[in-house]
């Protein structure tokens, strides 16, 4: 397993314990953010700093609730690591669920991650949150 990989796994484990302050030690501190997707979702937009990451995450969590979050594959390539999955969740404001698939874009710089990118179906979540 590739070292970028494994930093990677890291993050995705301090994630899934809610561990923002170890999640941002794994981020380089000049790290960007991104989201793709309508700016009606308060997630969707571009972060810089681990500040902007932490925002990011409060939004994120402020809106939506996630109960099954499955990696499904990690495809290193160079400084990038690809991961592939899909999750399950409901809009807080409406208890109305989704379920979307998603791929994500890590670019590591010197044992950290200098970038990420995620391409989603940022539809299912608008929906949820419109009700």
């Amino acid at each position: 397993m590739s070292q970028n990989v494994q930093v990677v796994q890291e993050l995705f484990a301090a994630f899934g314990q809610k561990d923002l302050p170890t999640l941002l030690t794994l981020l380089t501190d000049d790290v960007e953010w991104e989201l793709l997707g309508p700016q009606e979702l308060p997630f969707c937009d571009v972060r810089h700093g681990h500040d902007g990451v932490a925002s990011f995450f409060q939004d994120h969590m402020g809106s939506l609730e996630l109960t099954r979050f499955e990696i499904h594959e990690f495809l290193p390539s160079g400084d990038k690591v690809i991961v592939l999955g899909e999750e399950d969740g409901h809009a807080l404001n409406t208890q109305k669920t989704f379920t979307n698939e998603w791929a994500m874009v890590f670019t590591l710089r010197d044992g950290k991650i200098a970038k990420w990118r995620s391409y989603e179906n940022t539809a299912v979540m608008l929906e949820a949150l419109r009700g």
